[in-house]
């Protein structure tokens, strides 16, 4: 792959995608070969990926510039559909569970909105702050947080048309992760450390005191297990098999690695993908061993 890994996801059938500085590159067998996939794509620093959950043939790529791509064969060809977009780097994507003409788009001024596949982008309501992360809760696909870096996290319940403002003990957000099959349950990374919501955002608790002085920079949660939460540290990689009440480190093969990006397979919850940098590596022991 050519340069940094900003994003990996993972389809249903296993099919890998990377978003990197040189565009999409995709694996069909857990990341031991690669294939470019920039046809048609007029910017590949690509920050964001978004899979149709209907059909894993179809695929969306957004841009540093502001640019938003999809493809409909699996990552062959792109068309850009980027209309009323503003020239603002794409920090997320996301296709509605429930409907895949609709769309949502996170970029530092707030959050756009598409009804037509990408074809025409509106903005949503405003909030505060500047935006880092968003999350989208993929069983009541109109709920959405977003993380800012100074001005906490905000929550919509109508699909980013109004926003609240919610009572968070930090304030600079980098990351936002929602438990699969606890979607009240929302993990954020602020400032090197790791909060927890039980309550769909209303309390935050602290919950990684356990670690030392490690600096958390992504995290990840199996779907098929939601109890196996995954942090990867400026120097490593940690684990919780118990929803966070108790954890180890779980890093042989990455340990001092600036674990930057984390994605645990939908279909196998033991195989688990770490990048640092520009380099991928893989666990199929549940993070045991890379």
């Amino acid at each position: 792959m050519d340069g940094r890994v900003y994003t990996l996801t993972i389809n249903d059938e296993r099919t890998l995608y990377a978003g990197t500085d040189g565009g999409v590159f995709k694996s069909e067998d857990q990341g031991r070969h690669w294939t470019s996939c920039n046809k048609g794509l007029t910017n590949r620093l690509v920050r964001a990926l978004a899979l149709d959950a209907d059909n894993p043939n179809v695929l969306y790529a957004g841009a540093w510039n502001g640019r938003v791509h999809v493809s409909t064969d699996a990552g062959k060809t792109w068309q850009e559909r980027s209309r009323g977009l503003p020239s603002s780097e794409i920090r997320f994507l996301s296709v509605h569970t429930h409907d895949p003409r609709r769309l949502y788009a996170g970029v530092s001024g707030g959050v756009y909105t598409t009804i037509s596949r990408g074809e025409q982008w509106r903005p949503g309501g405003e909030f505060t702050g500047t935006l880092q992360c968003m999350a989208m809760d993929p069983d009541h696909p109109d709920t959405l947080y977003v993380g800012t870096t100074a001005n906490g996290a905000h929550k919509s319940t109508d699909g980013g048309t109004t926003w609240l403002s919610l009572n968070t003990v930090f304030t600079d957000v980098a990351t936002l992760v929602i438990s699969p099959r606890s979607p009240d349950t929302v993990y954020a990374i602020s400032q090197g450390k790791v909060h927890r919501t039980g309550s769909a955002g209303a309390e935050w608790t602290y919950v990684d005191s356990y670690r030392d002085l490690s600096v958390a920079r992504s995290l990840a949660i199996s779907i098929q297990d939601p109890r196996a939460v995954y942090v990867g540290l400026q120097d490593g990689l940690h684990k919780s098999n118990d929803a966070r009440q108790t954890w180890f480190r779980s890093e042989q093969g990455i340990e001092g690695l600036n674990v930057q990006v984390l994605a645990v397979d939908p279909v196998e919850p033991n195989t688990v993908y770490a990048c640092t940098g520009n380099r991928l590596f893989i666990s199929t022991d549940g993070g045991r061993t890379w």
